[in-house]
C-alpha cells in the first residue's frame, strides 16, 4: 500500500511537471522523430560543453584560447564562430518574406519573431567582432569551425522546429510571445552595453613592459558581477526561447545559460589570478546570488 501511495504521488508530480512544459512549450511529445533526435543530439553538445566547462577545459576562446596547432587571428576566428548562424536565419527570413518555393508556405508571426531574433543575435555579434572587440592574440582554426558548427546547428534546428509548429498550426496554450520580445531586447542591449565596457579597457598591443593588458571591469552590471555580458546574452537566449516556445528552443536556452555560468566562475578565478585588487567579493554570473 505504502509503494502503491508513493508510485500514484510520482505519477501525479510527472503529470504536473509535463502539463507545465505543455503550457509553454510545444512538444516534445508531438515533435516528429527527426526532431527528437536532435533534440537529443543538442541535449548530448551541451551537456559536453558543461562538463568540459565545470572541468576547466571547456572551449578554448577568449581569455582561454591556446595556441596549439593551426591558429589564425582572433578577430578571424570569431567572425567564424558566428557568421554562418547569421547567413542561416537571414536566408531562412528573405525566403519565407519573399514566399520562396525553396520552404514550405506554412509561416507564422512566431517563425518570423524567432528568424528575425536569431538573425539579430549573431549579426550583433559579428559587428561586435568587427568593431567593438579589441584581439591581441590567436585561435584554434579547429575550435573556431567547432563552435560555429554547433551554434549554425541549435539554430538550424530552432528553425527546423518553428517550420514544423507552423505547418501543423500548434500553439501552446500560453502565449508568451510578446514577453519574449521584450526579453530578448534587454537581453541584446545588455549583452552589447557590457561588451563595449570591456572593450574600452583593453588594447590591441600587448604592453612593453610586461604589465597585464587587463584592467577592473567597471559600470553597469560589473560593479556586482563579473561576468553581466554572459548574464545578458542568457537572458537574450530566454528571450528567444519565449518566442519560439518550442522544446529545443528552451533546451538552448537552459544549455548555453548552464554553460555561461560554469564559464563565469572559472573568468572570476582567472581575473583573480591575473589582476591585482581583483573585487573577490563580485558574484561570477547573477547579482548577490551567484
Amino acid at each position: 500500500k505504502w509503494h502503491t501511495e508513493r508510485e500514484r504521488e510520482r505519477t501525479d508530480i510527472k503529470m504536473r511537471l509535463r502539463c507545465v512544459v505543455e503550457m509553454v512549450v510545444v512538444g516534445p511529445r508531438t515533435d516528429p522523430l527527426s526532431l527528437k533526435a536532435l533534440d537529443v543530439g543538442c541535449a548530448i553538445y551541451f551537456i559536453w560543453m558543461l562538463a568540459g566547462e565545470v572541468r576547466g577545459d571547456g572551449l578554448r576562446y577568449s581569455k582561454f584560447a591556446k595556441a596549439a596547432g593551426l591558429t589564425w587571428p582572433s578577430r578571424v576566428g570569431m567572425a567564424v564562430m558566428y557568421l554562418p548562424s547569421f547567413l542561416l536565419p537571414s536566408a531562412f527570413l528573405l525566403l519565407k518574406l519573399s514566399h520562396s518555393r525553396l520552404l514550405p508556405s506554412a509561416c507564422t508571426t512566431r517563425l518570423l519573431l524567432t528568424s528575425s531574433a536569431l538573425s539579430l543575435h549573431f549579426f550583433k555579434r559579428v559587428l561586435e567582432v568587427l568593431f567593438v572587440h579589441k584581439y591581441s592574440g590567436s585561435m584554434e582554426v579547429k575550435m573556431s569551425i567547432l563552435i560555429s558548427g554547433a551554434y549554425a546547428t541549435a539554430t538550424g534546428v530552432i528553425l527546423y522546429a518553428q517550420q514544423l509548429a507552423a505547418e501543423s498550426n500548434q500553439e501552446p496554450p500560453i502565449d508568451l510571445m510578446k514577453w519574449g520580445v521584450g526579453v530578448f531586447v534587454v537581453g541584446i542591449t545588455g549583452n552589447f552595453y557590457h561588451h563595449y565596457l570591456l572593450a574600452t579597457l583593453r588594447s590591441e598591443k600587448k604592453p612593453s613592459n610586461g604589465a597585464s593588458q587587463y584592467k577592473i571591469p567597471q559600470g553597469g552590471l560589473f560593479r556586482w558581477v563579473v561576468c553581466p555580458h554572459y548574464l545578458c546574452e542568457s537572458i537574450g537566449f530566454f528571450g528567444v526561447a519565449m518566442i519560439a516556445q518550442t522544446f529545443i528552443a528552451l533546451l538552448t536556452a537552459v544549455g548555453m545559460s548552464a554553460s555561461l555560468c560554469a564559464r563565469s566562475y572559472k573568468t572570476k578565478e582567472w581575473y583573480l589570478k591575473k589582476i591585482d585588487g581583483f573585487p573577490a567579493h563580485r558574484k561570477p554570473f547573477f547579482p548577490f546570488l551567484f
